[in-house]
């Protein structure tokens, strides 16, 4: 029999979707439904027309006969993530054949609901231009989306993109690596995550703005960097309904011109050639067009500044390739500079210069002449002999491209013949050759020439000092100058001797000569009107003696020395040759021995006779001094010897490989001239710079000229202008004349431009001497400033003041701090070792600064950052100086160089003070105090405190230029220290000044710093 029983019932339902059925299907002798209740909430009742309840995750209704509608559309429901599921439970209560309650449990499965964007733009930050490498945005920075669904993700589908001047890329690996998007549409939009990043990457050119636009994306499909369809959109879909659009400004930065390099092409000599030059600038249409300053090549050019319009005048007789380059500016930025070549054809610009030729041999002996070697072209064109005329008493023929003269049987004398040289090109020349046929000879020389001079050849024997009675227990054996003066209480007398000249070695006078002339040459550095006289010594010294060991100096009374001497007169600055035959003479004729001949032989002594001084170089110096000696065994005159001379200097540069010097003999001899010589070091060495060499050369009769090569070596080192010496150390048959040559190496490793043009202005001027912006004591700055250096790693200016001790100061501070633009910084004290002192110079090769005192004729050195301590020093005096002012180093030798005011010398010395090299200053340089250096140019700048200019000199102190635009201030400019260093200006980039330290008027606080703009063409980059 049948009982009232009721079932549960369970149904399932997707999150939006609905669900009918009858909860009394399934139960027993149950015909209504009377209550409803969801979850553990209160039941109510279920009238016939039906209720609605509210579960957590939809909606229920339900009849009395039992059926429902269930529909899950609560926010609870809508949060479900696709694929979860919840449960929504409901209570009934039935009645029919009994009574009871039974359960309706709904199983709610989530769907996706597409994400939902809340904003449809987004302004990206601004950038500008420039900033191709700009780290762009991650997706989280501007997108703004919901999503209902719980733990939803984010991200964005790109549909569209508008990319102006550059393009879009994204990077989902953190920015580590970036890619471009590319294409992108509806059907194929990039997925990215919002940990993912997106930049715009312009083109460098210009300004743009940009956007792309996008729908928001959930994640549920797809994958970060695909392209995917994303055309479907809200409901269930991935991707919003709504898109937004996110741009970008990109502003404008002006870029500077691109010169546009070019080329054109001419004929020698002929008309200018024109052109434009040109350049592009993505920012502006309108430019003007400059020169670069000394830029052309084989000729010169003008521009239009304008138009670019140029007009190029090759140099006379210039071919090959020329050049020039300039710049172009939109007004603001200015291009870096492209060059124009031109290629200039060469045209022949006449026939070649045949020059005379003097050859010689002797009877039947046939001669080979070079005949073409002193021949010129002024094309460079190769030349060659085309014809031979007829000699006179012999025969000519062409051989190797020479001239084969063979003598006609048993003659001698003169012969002369023509030949016709041509240079290939149409043009010829006829040339004559003269031809000393001398007799055949003996061997034996009839004169020899030997000459001595410290360090050439092996010889070492030369000894000097000077006496100096101002220093009267002083030696002076190492000194460079050598000064002769007679003032009181400072008279000072230079001995020189030049001994072991007697001998029977090489190079030596050998007993049994007859002295024919004997010359003393010395490099003059400072004349006189009265140089006094040269004295031949009687009595011995040596390179120690002072003005004490020999009594008070030496006495011209025929006892020290001899009572009458060679007149030295009038002399100027220069290469001076004296006679000093009588001195060899006594000397050779003193003994019959050549050890009592050396006996003998005191050398000199240079006796003032005023306080008109004269200076020379020692045998230690730049220029060594010289002893040329003719002696014959034969009995020969000297009137019938030619002198024999080598060129005074050749040049080279490194890489040329040989550096070629000239011989040549003041007339024709009917006798072979041999001339032996060699090279010495002097700032070249042999070995690293050139190779050591010497050599011996026969003029036969009726030859004038020769040449000697030296090997050079690169040695790949960089280095200034060098220098080394060849001598002739013997002839026979003829007297020397100038004995000595200079070889002058440049370097290649070091490119040394040309000098800019100075365009000098003053463009600030400091008064430093205000005590209450410089602290250099109560009620005084910088008073007396004596020298300035630059430290670049503190980026200041260190003055020194040489006066601050004295009256009316008497401070120990006498080293100052200061900013580029003139302010102040701090003061040091010097006065531990150094009250005086009169320069300064910063090396960066071993980071200290160097003091000069011309006090103590000491140069000190010290730390820049605790300058107050001494760390080294060494003597000037030694040398011989007088006078020791400004110095500055060379970066690139490590070098220092000196002004000696008095001397009027420029000397470079090694940082530790040892002697390599010095150089007369002109001589308008009165009492030089002041130096700066530009080692890019490879320039000084010299100042005297007697003139308000300022020189700029090359190395060998040849003006090349002159500033004059401290004239104008009042008071009167007294210069004393000089520095280049960074304009003072930040906005000057890399400019260069040139600071100048007004000493003023001796002990009285009026101290000035000038700082003066050079031009636009000098930069400070070293």
């Amino acid at each position: 029999m049948a009982t009232f029983k009721l079932h549960s019932d369970t149904a399932t339902v997707l999150e939006n979707g609905s669900k009918t059925g009858n909860v009394l299907l399934n139960d027993s002798l149950a015909n209504q439904v009377t209550q409803i209740k969801a979850g553990s909430g209160s039941f109510m009742p279920v009238p016939i027309e039906g209720v609605t309840i509210q579960g957590i995750y939809g909606f229920l209704t339900i009849m009395s006969d039992g059926s429902y509608s269930y529909t899950a559309s609560t926010d609870a429901a809508e949060r479900l993530k696709a694929g979860s599921t919840a449960s929504d439970t409901f209570t009934y209560a039935a009645v029919g054949g009994g009574s009871g309650t039974s359960t309706l449990k709904f199983t709610v499965t989530g769907v996706n609901d597409a994400p939902v964007l809340t904003s449809t733009s987004a302004s990206l930050n601004t950038i500008t231009e420039d900033q191709t490498t700009n780290s762009g945005h991650s997706v989280s920075s501007f997108l703004s989306s919901t999503d209902i669904d719980s733990s939803a993700l984010r991200g964005i589908a790109i549909t569209d993109l508008a990319s102006g001047n550059g393009q879009w890329q994204y990077s989902t690996d953190s920015r580590a690596t970036w890619s471009n998007i590319g294409a992108v549409n509806d059907g194929s939009a990039l997925l990215l995550r919002s940990s993912d990043y997106i930049r715009f990457v312009p083109n460098g050119a210009n300004g743009t703005t940009a956007n792309f636009t996008y729908h928001a994306w959930d994640q549920t499909s797809g994958s970060a960097g695909a392209k995917v369809d994303a055309s479907t959109t809200g409901g269930q879909a991935a991707f919003s309904t709504g898109s937004a659009i996110a741009s970008i400004t990109v502003t404008n930065v002006n870029d500077a011109p691109v010169a546009q390099p070019s080329s054109a092409s001419g004929i020698e000599d002929g008309p200018p050639i024109t052109g434009q030059v040109t350049a592009t600038d993505v920012d502006s249409t309108t430019l003007t067009y400059a020169l670069v300053a000394n830029s052309a090549v084989g000729g010169s050019v003008t521009v239009d500044a304008a138009t670019g319009d140029y007009s190029f005048t090759p140099a006379a007789n210039f071919n090959g390739a020329a050049s020039f380059k300039f710049t172009a500016s939109d007004g603001s930025l200015t291009s870096t500079a492209a060059t124009v070549t031109i290629a200039i054809a060469s045209v022949n610009d006449g026939p070649p210069v045949a020059n005379t030729d003097n050859a010689g041999t002797y009877a039947d002996t046939p001669v080979l002449i070079d005949v073409l070697a002193n021949d010129t072209d002024i094309d460079g064109d190769a030349l060659s002999i085309s014809a031979l005329g007829t000699a006179g008493h012999g025969s000519v023929q062409i051989q190797s491209g020479k001239v084969l003269y063979t003598p006609a049987t048993s003659y001698t004398g003169s012969d002369a013949f023509t030949y016709t040289v041509t240079d290939g090109a149409g043009g010829f020349t006829q040339g004559n050759v003269n031809v000393t046929v001398a007799p055949i000879q003996s061997d034996a020389p009839i004169a020899v020439s030997v000459t001595f001079s410290q360090g050439a050849n092996g010889y070492s024997d030369a000894i000097d000092t000077m006496l100096r009675q101002n220093r009267a227990s002083i030696p002076f054996a190492d000194a460079s100058f050598f000064r002769s003066i007679l003032e009181s209480g400072k008279e000072s007398q230079p001995l020189l001797k030049f001994g072991n000249v007697f001998g029977s070695g090489s190079g030596q006078i050998p007993i049994g000569a007859t002295i024919l002339s004997a010359s003393l040459t010395l490099e003059v550095t400072d004349g006189s009107a009265s140089g006094g006289s040269i004295n031949r010594m009687l009595v011995g010294w040596s390179s120690t003696s002072t003005w004490n060991s020999l009594g008070s100096g030496v006495q011209i009374n025929g006892i020290e020395a001899t009572s009458t001497g060679i007149n030295v007169g009038s002399i100027s600055k220069g290469s001076h040759a004296f006679d000093v035959t009588e001195s060899l003479a006594a000397w050779n004729a003193a003994a019959s021995t050549s050890a009592g001949q050396n006996a003998a032989n005191f050398g000199w002594v240079f006796k003032p006779t005023n306080i008109d001084s004269w200076d020379f170089n020692s045998a230690q110096g730049a220029v060594k001094p010289v002893l040329s000696v003719t002696y014959t065994q034969a009995g020969v005159s000297l009137a019938s010897l030619p002198n024999v001379s080598i060129g005074a200097v050749a040049t080279a540069h490194e890489n040329d490989g040989k550096i070629t010097f000239s011989l040549s003999l003041s007339q024709a001899s009917t006798h072979d001239v041999t001339v032996n010589l060699g090279t010495s070091d002097f700032t070249a060495k042999s070995g690293a710079d050139y190779g050591a060499t010497s050599s011996s050369i026969t003029f036969s009769p009726g030859e004038l000229t020769k040449t000697f090569d030296v090997n050079l070596l690169n040695d790949g080192s960089a280095e200034r202008l060098e220098f080394f010496n060849v001598q002739i150390n013997s002839a026979t048959n003829a007297q020397i004349d100038k004995a000595i040559a200079v070889g002058k190496i440049t370097d290649d490793d070091v490119i040394v431009p040309p000098m800019p043009a100075i365009n000098a202005s003053v463009v600030a001027v400091h008064n430093i001497s205000d005590a209450t912006k410089y602290d250099g004591g109560p009620g005084y700055g910088i008073s007396d400033p004596s020298g300035i250096a630059y430290i670049p790693s503190m980026g200041k200016l260190l003055i020194a003041d040489s006066e601050h001790d004295e009256s009316p100061f008497y401070s120990n501070i006498n080293l100052f701090s200061l900013q580029l633009d003139g302010s102040y910084a701090g003061n040091y004290s010097l006065t531990s070792f150094s009250s005086e002192p009169t320069g300064l110079a910063y090396n960066p090769n071993n980071g200290y600064l160097y003091i000069p005192d011309d006090d103590q004729q000491e140069v000190f050195w010290v730390s820049p950052s605790n300058p107050s301590v001494k760390l080294g020093s060494f003597d000037t005096g030694y040398l011989g100086l007088l006078d020791t002012e400004d110095i500055k180093v060379d970066p690139v030798t490590g070098h220092i160089h000196m002004l000696d005011g008095v001397l009027k010398q420029m000397i470079e010395l090694t940082d530790r003070g040892v002697f390599v090299n010095s150089v007369s200053l002109p001589s308008v340089m009165k009492d030089a105090e002041a130096l700066a250096y530009d080692p890019t140019h490879d320039v000084y700048f010299v100042a005297s405190g007697a003139s308000s200019k300022i020189w700029a000199i090359d190395p060998q102190a040849n003006i090349l230029g002159t500033i004059d635009v401290l004239s104008s201030y009042s008071p009167t400019t007294k210069i004393k220290g000089m520095e280049l260093a960074p304009s003072s200006d930040p906005n000057d980039g890399n400019a260069l000044s040139l600071y100048v330290a007004d000493y003023g008027a001796d002990q009285q606080n009026d101290g000035r710093l000038f700082e003066i703009h050079l031009g636009n063409d000098w930069l400070f980059n070293w």
